[in-house]
């Protein structure tokens, strides 16, 4: 399986030679007793492994207030739905993770899932915006916009 892994990674730095980091600002909603609405910020980094599918790594940080903070680590599949030279691309997503939810009395951690869409927008050649929309678990629900710079289209 490892090998497999490595062999994926390789394609994709070597092969397809295409990448994209971005930095992510949104909203997101955990449902326990009540809604419990965060603000959310963080990055990502996109490695396509086929022309048409990548890995993407995610780091967010969730804060509602000082008593109640999320940070969420998640490993995501993206696919686009579109060809990669058009202005516009869709794109479906979805990953796994762990959150750690910290608070004054207490640290706990749980698994995440979440799966959704968006769509990247290209502004110029490299420089992109992308309106997304996740359900999942550990959030409930995320809201968020990216923007971000790919190595190439």
């Amino acid at each position: 399986m490892r090998y497999a892994l490595v062999f994926l990674l390789a394609q994709a730095l070597i092969g397809q030679n295409r990448a994209s980091v971005a930095g992510t600002f949104g909203y997101s909603n955990f449902l326990d007793e009540s809604a419990q609405h965060h603000v959310t910020f963080g990055g990502t980094a996109r490695v396509y492994f086929t022309q048409r599918t990548a890995i993407e790594p995610e780091v967010t940080y969730m804060y509602r207030s000082v008593e109640d903070k999320d940070l969420l680590l998640q490993a995501n599949l993206t696919r686009d739905l579109g060809k990669a030279t058009g202005r516009a691309v869709p794109y479906v997503i979805g990953g796994a993770g762990r959150i750690w939810t910290f608070n004054p009395r207490f640290t706990v951690s749980s698994w995440s899932a979440s799966g959704g869409v968006g769509t990247r927008i290209f502004v110029t050649e490299r420089f992109f915006v992308a309106p997304e929309v996740r359900l999942g678990t550990e959030p409930i629900f995320r809201l968020q916009v990216s923007a971000g710079w790919t190595s190439r289209r």
